[in-house]
């Protein structure tokens, strides 16, 4: 029962990492279970193009057949 209270505290007091997780948690389940490769290479295309969090290093979706 404490520990449900805590992590209930701890995801008021830390919204924006509890969204974040949450999405990462979609993103990595609809990877592994729902993704084909075309749309892999659409998600890749979409993180070079938009993702303004590392626009130093880009990635090459040619490996994906």
């Amino acid at each position: 029962m404490h520990k449900k209270k805590a992590n209930k505290k701890w995801r008021s007091k830390n919204p924006e990492k509890t969204r974040l997780m949450s999405y990462k948690r979609s993103a990595r389940t609809y990877v592994r279970r729902y993704a084909s490769h075309s749309d892999i290479r659409d998600l890749i295309e979409l993180f070079n193009k938009e993702n303004p969090n590392d626009q130093e290093e880009k990635f090459d979706c040619n490996f994906i057949k």
